[in-house]
Protein backbone atom coordinates (compact mmCIF):
# COMPACT_ATOMS: atom_id res chain seq x y z
CA UNK A 1 0.00 0.00 0.00
CA UNK A 2 2.85 2.34 0.81
CA UNK A 3 4.53 1.70 -2.55
CA UNK A 4 1.24 2.34 -4.37
CA UNK A 5 0.71 5.56 -2.46
CA UNK A 6 4.22 6.77 -3.33
CA UNK A 7 3.64 6.01 -7.03
CA UNK A 8 0.36 7.97 -7.06
CA UNK A 9 1.97 10.97 -5.36
CA UNK A 10 4.92 10.88 -7.75
CA UNK A 11 2.64 10.81 -10.80
CA UNK A 12 0.56 13.69 -9.40
CA UNK A 13 3.70 15.74 -8.83
CA UNK A 14 5.00 15.07 -12.36
CA UNK A 15 1.58 15.98 -13.83
CA UNK A 16 1.42 19.23 -11.91
CA UNK A 17 4.92 20.24 -13.05
CA UNK A 18 4.17 19.44 -16.69
CA UNK A 19 0.84 21.24 -16.50
CA UNK A 20 2.51 24.32 -15.02
CA UNK A 21 5.05 24.35 -17.86
CA UNK A 22 2.30 24.11 -20.51
CA UNK A 23 0.01 26.76 -18.99
CA UNK A 24 0.33 30.36 -20.11
CA UNK A 25 2.13 32.49 -17.52
CA UNK A 26 -0.08 34.71 -15.37
CA UNK A 27 0.22 38.40 -16.23
CA UNK A 28 -0.72 41.17 -13.86
CA UNK A 29 -1.50 44.69 -15.06
CA UNK A 30 -1.49 47.41 -12.45
CA UNK A 31 -2.96 50.88 -12.94
CA UNK A 32 -2.33 53.63 -10.44
CA UNK A 33 -4.08 56.94 -9.91
CA UNK A 34 -2.23 59.55 -7.94
CA UNK A 35 -4.06 61.10 -5.02
CA UNK A 36 -1.76 64.09 -5.05
CA UNK A 37 1.08 65.17 -2.85
CA UNK A 38 1.51 63.01 0.24
CA UNK A 39 1.63 66.21 2.32
CA UNK A 40 -2.08 66.72 1.60
CA UNK A 41 -4.41 65.45 4.30
CA UNK A 42 -7.37 63.81 2.55
CA UNK A 43 -10.90 64.21 3.88
CA UNK A 44 -12.30 60.77 2.93
CA UNK A 45 -15.92 61.80 3.50
CA UNK A 46 -15.64 64.35 0.66
CA UNK A 47 -14.55 61.82 -1.98
CA UNK A 48 -16.69 62.07 -5.13
CA UNK A 49 -16.67 59.97 -8.31
CA UNK A 50 -18.12 61.07 -11.61
CA UNK A 51 -21.08 59.01 -12.82
CA UNK A 52 -18.88 57.20 -15.34
CA UNK A 53 -16.30 56.50 -12.59
CA UNK A 54 -13.54 58.02 -14.74
CA UNK A 55 -12.90 61.06 -12.53
CA UNK A 56 -12.34 61.41 -8.81
CA UNK A 57 -12.28 64.51 -6.64
CA UNK A 58 -11.94 65.20 -2.94
CA UNK A 59 -11.15 68.00 -0.53
CA UNK A 60 -7.75 68.03 1.14
CA UNK A 61 -5.83 70.15 3.56
CA UNK A 62 -2.23 71.26 3.24
CA UNK A 63 -1.15 73.23 6.27
CA UNK A 64 -3.74 76.00 6.71
CA UNK A 65 -4.89 75.79 3.10
CA UNK A 66 -7.86 73.87 1.69
CA UNK A 67 -7.75 72.48 -1.83
CA UNK A 68 -9.73 70.32 -4.20
CA UNK A 69 -7.80 67.47 -5.79
CA UNK A 70 -9.19 66.33 -9.15
CA UNK A 71 -7.73 63.18 -10.70
CA UNK A 72 -4.64 63.60 -8.54
CA UNK A 73 -4.02 67.23 -9.48
CA UNK A 74 -4.36 69.78 -6.64
CA UNK A 75 -6.28 72.95 -7.43
CA UNK A 76 -5.88 76.45 -6.06
CA UNK A 77 -5.57 76.86 -2.28
CA UNK A 78 -8.43 78.52 -0.40
CA UNK A 79 -9.29 79.39 3.19
CA UNK A 80 -12.16 76.92 3.04
CA UNK A 81 -14.09 74.56 0.76
CA UNK A 82 -17.76 73.67 1.18
CA UNK A 83 -17.46 70.07 2.36
CA UNK A 84 -20.66 68.96 0.60
CA UNK A 85 -20.34 71.22 -2.43
CA UNK A 86 -18.28 69.04 -4.80
CA UNK A 87 -20.47 68.32 -7.83
CA UNK A 88 -19.72 66.64 -11.17
CA UNK A 89 -21.82 67.63 -14.16
CA UNK A 90 -24.22 65.07 -15.70
CA UNK A 91 -21.85 64.56 -18.65
CA UNK A 92 -18.95 63.94 -16.21
CA UNK A 93 -16.86 66.64 -17.90
CA UNK A 94 -17.09 69.46 -15.33
CA UNK A 95 -16.57 69.91 -11.59
CA UNK A 96 -18.02 72.68 -9.44
CA UNK A 97 -17.61 73.55 -5.77
CA UNK A 98 -17.88 76.43 -3.29
CA UNK A 99 -14.63 78.00 -2.07
CA UNK A 100 -13.96 80.64 0.59
CA UNK A 101 -11.32 83.33 0.15
CA UNK A 102 -11.15 85.59 3.19
CA UNK A 103 -14.77 86.30 4.10
CA UNK A 104 -16.10 85.74 0.59
CA UNK A 105 -17.50 82.60 -1.01
CA UNK A 106 -17.49 81.91 -4.72
CA UNK A 107 -18.41 79.03 -7.01
CA UNK A 108 -15.47 77.50 -8.87
CA UNK A 109 -16.23 75.64 -12.11
CA UNK A 110 -13.37 73.78 -13.79
CA UNK A 111 -10.95 76.00 -11.88
CA UNK A 112 -12.60 79.24 -13.02
CA UNK A 113 -13.86 81.46 -10.21
CA UNK A 114 -17.22 83.19 -10.31
CA UNK A 115 -18.22 86.39 -8.50
CA UNK A 116 -17.72 86.44 -4.69
CA UNK A 117 -20.66 86.49 -2.29
CA UNK A 118 -21.23 86.44 1.45
CA UNK A 119 -22.71 82.94 1.22
CA UNK A 120 -23.62 80.19 -1.24
CA UNK A 121 -25.86 77.13 -1.36
CA UNK A 122 -27.49 74.66 -3.73
CA UNK A 123 -25.07 74.39 -6.69
CA UNK A 124 -26.71 72.54 -9.60
CA UNK A 125 -25.82 71.78 -13.22
CA UNK A 126 -28.41 71.82 -15.99
CA UNK A 127 -29.17 68.37 -17.47
CA UNK A 128 -27.15 69.24 -20.60
CA UNK A 129 -24.20 70.26 -18.36
CA UNK A 130 -23.95 73.64 -20.07
CA UNK A 131 -25.31 75.84 -17.28
CA UNK A 132 -24.61 76.22 -13.58
CA UNK A 133 -26.97 77.71 -11.05
CA UNK A 134 -26.95 78.31 -7.30
CA UNK A 135 -28.23 80.60 -4.57
CA UNK A 136 -26.09 83.42 -3.15
CA UNK A 137 -26.62 86.02 -0.49
CA UNK A 138 -25.62 89.52 0.54
CA UNK A 139 -26.67 90.38 4.08
CA UNK A 140 -30.13 88.91 4.63
CA UNK A 141 -31.01 88.67 0.95
CA UNK A 142 -30.89 85.44 -1.06
CA UNK A 143 -31.12 85.27 -4.85
CA UNK A 144 -30.58 82.81 -7.70
CA UNK A 145 -27.47 83.06 -9.85
CA UNK A 146 -27.67 81.35 -13.25
CA UNK A 147 -24.70 81.64 -15.59
CA UNK A 148 -23.56 84.64 -13.57
CA UNK A 149 -26.88 86.48 -13.89
CA UNK A 150 -28.43 87.45 -10.55
CA UNK A 151 -32.15 87.18 -9.90
CA UNK A 152 -34.44 89.14 -7.63
CA UNK A 153 -33.63 89.22 -3.90
CA UNK A 154 -35.76 87.29 -1.39
CA UNK A 155 -35.74 86.35 2.28
CA UNK A 156 -35.27 82.70 1.31
CA UNK A 157 -34.79 80.76 -1.90
CA UNK A 158 -34.58 77.02 -2.47
CA UNK A 159 -34.78 74.10 -4.90
CA UNK A 160 -33.34 75.47 -8.12
CA UNK A 161 -34.46 73.20 -10.98
CA UNK A 162 -33.44 73.28 -14.64
CA UNK A 163 -35.72 72.03 -17.41
CA UNK A 164 -34.67 68.85 -19.25
CA UNK A 165 -33.32 70.87 -22.21
CA UNK A 166 -31.39 73.14 -19.82
CA UNK A 167 -32.87 76.34 -21.25
CA UNK A 168 -35.36 77.09 -18.46
CA UNK A 169 -35.17 77.15 -14.67
CA UNK A 170 -37.44 77.52 -11.67
CA UNK A 171 -37.15 77.80 -7.90
CA UNK A 172 -39.17 78.62 -4.79
CA UNK A 173 -38.69 81.89 -2.90
CA UNK A 174 -40.39 83.86 -0.17
CA UNK A 175 -40.85 87.25 1.45
CA UNK A 176 -41.86 86.71 5.04
CA UNK A 177 -44.23 83.74 5.21
CA UNK A 178 -45.44 83.86 1.62
CA UNK A 179 -43.86 81.46 -0.89
CA UNK A 180 -43.97 81.70 -4.64
CA UNK A 181 -42.45 79.74 -7.51
CA UNK A 182 -40.28 81.76 -9.88
CA UNK A 183 -40.08 80.39 -13.43
CA UNK A 184 -37.54 81.97 -15.79
CA UNK A 185 -37.52 85.04 -13.55
CA UNK A 186 -41.33 85.42 -13.57
CA UNK A 187 -43.03 85.20 -10.18
CA UNK A 188 -46.11 83.07 -9.67
CA UNK A 189 -48.92 83.52 -7.18
CA UNK A 190 -48.10 83.61 -3.46
CA UNK A 191 -48.94 80.63 -1.24
CA UNK A 192 -48.27 79.47 2.30
CA UNK A 193 -45.95 76.81 0.90
CA UNK A 194 -44.60 75.47 -2.38
CA UNK A 195 -43.02 72.12 -3.16
CA UNK A 196 -41.99 69.56 -5.78
CA UNK A 197 -41.29 71.77 -8.78
CA UNK A 198 -41.10 69.70 -11.95
CA UNK A 199 -40.75 70.48 -15.67
CA UNK A 200 -42.40 68.35 -18.32
CA UNK A 201 -40.12 66.15 -20.48
CA UNK A 202 -40.44 68.57 -23.41
CA UNK A 203 -39.48 71.49 -21.07
CA UNK A 204 -42.57 73.48 -22.03
CA UNK A 205 -44.70 72.95 -18.91
CA UNK A 206 -44.06 73.30 -15.19
CA UNK A 207 -46.01 72.05 -12.20
CA UNK A 208 -45.67 72.25 -8.45
CA UNK A 209 -47.58 71.67 -5.23
CA UNK A 210 -48.93 74.77 -3.48
CA UNK A 211 -50.31 75.12 0.04
CA UNK A 212 -53.09 77.45 1.17
CA UNK A 213 -53.88 77.11 4.85
CA UNK A 214 -54.28 73.37 5.43
CA UNK A 215 -55.18 72.60 1.84
CA UNK A 216 -52.93 71.66 -1.07
CA UNK A 217 -53.36 71.87 -4.82
CA UNK A 218 -51.23 71.30 -7.90
CA UNK A 219 -50.51 74.35 -10.03
CA UNK A 220 -49.88 73.54 -13.69
CA UNK A 221 -48.69 76.37 -15.93
CA UNK A 222 -50.11 78.90 -13.42
CA UNK A 223 -53.54 77.19 -13.48
CA UNK A 224 -54.65 75.99 -10.04
CA UNK A 225 -56.05 72.50 -9.62
CA UNK A 226 -58.61 71.22 -7.13
CA UNK A 227 -57.86 71.59 -3.42
CA UNK A 228 -57.10 68.53 -1.30
CA UNK A 229 -56.37 67.87 2.34
CA UNK A 230 -52.89 66.73 1.35
CA UNK A 231 -50.72 66.07 -1.66
CA UNK A 232 -47.76 64.65 0.18
CA UNK A 233 -46.56 63.89 3.67
CA UNK A 234 -45.80 66.85 5.94
CA UNK A 235 -47.26 70.25 6.75
CA UNK A 236 -45.97 73.80 6.77
CA UNK A 237 -43.31 74.97 4.34
CA UNK A 238 -41.98 71.66 3.05
CA UNK A 239 -38.50 70.59 2.15
CA UNK A 240 -38.24 71.34 -1.56
CA UNK A 241 -36.92 68.71 -3.92
CA UNK A 242 -37.09 67.62 -7.53
CA UNK A 243 -39.50 64.92 -8.57
CA UNK A 244 -38.28 61.39 -9.10
CA UNK A 245 -39.45 59.18 -11.94
CA UNK A 246 -38.20 55.72 -10.92
CA UNK A 247 -40.63 53.28 -9.31
CA UNK A 248 -39.89 51.18 -6.28
CA UNK A 249 -39.44 47.56 -7.36
CA UNK A 250 -41.03 45.85 -4.35
CA UNK A 251 -42.71 42.53 -3.72
CA UNK A 252 -46.20 43.37 -2.41
CA UNK A 253 -46.10 40.29 -0.18
CA UNK A 254 -43.10 41.74 1.64
CA UNK A 255 -44.59 45.19 2.17
CA UNK A 256 -45.37 46.24 5.74
CA UNK A 257 -48.23 48.59 6.57
CA UNK A 258 -45.58 50.75 8.22
CA UNK A 259 -44.45 51.55 4.68
CA UNK A 260 -47.61 53.41 3.64
CA UNK A 261 -47.69 57.15 2.98
CA UNK A 262 -44.76 57.79 0.70
CA UNK A 263 -43.42 61.00 -0.75
CA UNK A 264 -44.84 61.43 -4.22
CA UNK A 265 -44.44 64.51 -6.40
CA UNK A 266 -46.35 65.59 -9.52
CA UNK A 267 -45.28 63.48 -12.50
CA UNK A 268 -45.61 64.23 -16.22
CA UNK A 269 -46.17 61.60 -18.89
CA UNK A 270 -43.28 61.12 -21.35
CA UNK A 271 -45.10 63.12 -24.03
CA UNK A 272 -45.86 65.94 -21.54
CA UNK A 273 -49.62 65.70 -22.15
CA UNK A 274 -50.71 64.24 -18.78
CA UNK A 275 -49.96 65.11 -15.16
CA UNK A 276 -50.48 62.69 -12.28
CA UNK A 277 -50.14 62.99 -8.50
CA UNK A 278 -51.43 61.53 -5.23
CA UNK A 279 -54.02 63.56 -3.33
CA UNK A 280 -55.91 63.03 -0.07
CA UNK A 281 -59.51 63.74 0.99
CA UNK A 282 -59.88 62.91 4.66
CA UNK A 283 -58.37 59.43 5.09
CA UNK A 284 -58.73 58.42 1.45
CA UNK A 285 -55.95 58.76 -1.12
CA UNK A 286 -56.52 59.01 -4.87
CA UNK A 287 -54.33 59.14 -7.92
CA UNK A 288 -55.33 62.30 -9.79
CA UNK A 289 -54.62 62.37 -13.52
CA UNK A 290 -55.50 65.57 -15.38
CA UNK A 291 -57.96 66.41 -12.60
CA UNK A 292 -59.77 63.04 -12.66
CA UNK A 293 -59.60 60.92 -9.48
CA UNK A 294 -58.92 57.18 -9.27
CA UNK A 295 -60.48 54.75 -6.81
CA UNK A 296 -59.77 55.41 -3.14
CA UNK A 297 -56.86 53.82 -1.29
CA UNK A 298 -55.65 53.89 2.30
CA UNK A 299 -52.23 55.11 1.23
CA UNK A 300 -49.27 54.48 -1.02
CA UNK A 301 -45.89 52.93 -0.39
CA UNK A 302 -43.08 54.87 1.17
CA UNK A 303 -40.34 55.52 -1.40
CA UNK A 304 -42.61 54.79 -4.36
CA UNK A 305 -43.45 57.23 -7.13
CA UNK A 306 -46.06 57.44 -9.84
CA UNK A 307 -44.56 56.30 -13.12
CA UNK A 308 -46.00 56.51 -16.62
CA UNK A 309 -45.45 53.06 -18.14
CA UNK A 310 -46.92 54.40 -21.40
CA UNK A 311 -47.95 57.93 -22.38
CA UNK A 312 -51.50 57.13 -21.21
CA UNK A 313 -50.86 54.50 -18.48
CA UNK A 314 -49.62 55.41 -15.01
CA UNK A 315 -48.47 52.86 -12.43
CA UNK A 316 -48.73 53.21 -8.66
CA UNK A 317 -47.99 51.13 -5.55
CA UNK A 318 -50.96 51.52 -3.23
CA UNK A 319 -52.32 50.06 0.01
CA UNK A 320 -55.91 49.11 0.79
CA UNK A 321 -56.52 47.46 4.12
CA UNK A 322 -53.86 44.76 4.56
CA UNK A 323 -53.19 44.49 0.83
CA UNK A 324 -50.35 46.10 -1.08
CA UNK A 325 -51.47 46.69 -4.66
CA UNK A 326 -49.83 47.37 -7.97
CA UNK A 327 -52.23 49.78 -9.66
CA UNK A 328 -52.43 50.61 -13.35
CA UNK A 329 -54.53 53.58 -14.46
CA UNK A 330 -55.20 54.19 -18.14
CA UNK A 331 -56.18 57.60 -19.45
CA UNK A 332 -59.01 57.11 -21.94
Amino acid sequence: MKMRTYVVLALALIFSVLHAEDAAPVRLETKEVSLGNAEIDILPATLRLSADAKHMAFIGRRGDDWIVVLDGIPGKAYDGIGDTSLLFSPDNAHLAYAAMDGNDWRVVVDGVEEKPYAGLQGIVFSPDSKRVGYFANHGNDWFAVVEGSEGKKYDEAADLVFSPNGKRFAYAANHGRNWKVVVDGKEGKEYDGAASIVFSPDSRRVAYAAQHGRSWRVVLDDVEGKEYDGLRQGNGVPELRRAAYAALHANPEEVSLDDIFGDSAPTFSPDSTHLAYWARHGNAWHVVVDGAESKAYDGYLRGSHLVFEKPNVVRALAVRGADALRVGIEVK
